[in-house]
């Protein structure tokens, strides 16, 4: 909020995927009264952030985005390949965007990796994904098959204000 110099309100925002990080986002965006387009790849996506009162814009690319701050949600296997308004900030929490952008007049515009938020503020879920995802290149090594995250344990998150 402090990179744009006024905070969010009435900042023309984009955000690209409406997934659950990026429906969030979009709502949150939203509740600090910036102006969210949304931009999805699939027209039923699309209908449903519009349902939510969002402005909608088909994802095809290569793209380009005139909006002042564009925050990028989509997976790792879905690079985007966009360029951007020039002074736009861009934040990518999907992890598929390149170190710099083209501003789409000869520049660059750098991207600003968050790819880590989503485990600040869900840490057991994010960690039960990452756990799922690497534990299968363990197997024979010695290391316990059987080992998982307590159920019982209780993790403050971002919402009880720890």
């Amino acid at each position: 909020m402090t990179a744009t110099e006024r905070g969010l309100f009435g900042v023309d925002a984009a955000v690209l995927g409406f997934g659950r990080i990026g429906a969030q986002l979009a709502r949150l965006l939203a509740c600090l009264g910036a102006r969210v387009t949304v931009y999805a790849r699939r027209p039923s996506v699309r209908a449903a952030a519009e349902a939510e009162g969002f402005e909608t814009g088909a994802l095809s690319f290569p793209a380009h985005l005139p909006h002042a701050v564009v925050f990028n949600t989509l997976p790792p296997d879905v690079t985007p390949c966009v360029s951007l308004a020039k002074g736009a900030l861009c934040y990518d929490l999907g992890g598929g965007l390149s170190a710099a952008l083209s501003d789409g007049e000869g520049g660059e515009t750098a991207v600003i990796s968050l790819r880590g938020v989503p485990g600040v503020y869900a840490p057991l879920a994010a960690a039960t994904v990452y756990y799922d995802a690497v534990s299968p290149f363990f197997a024979g090594t010695g290391a316990s098959e059987n080992e998982s995250f307590p159920e019982d344990e209780v993790v403050p998150t971002f919402a009880e204000g720890r």
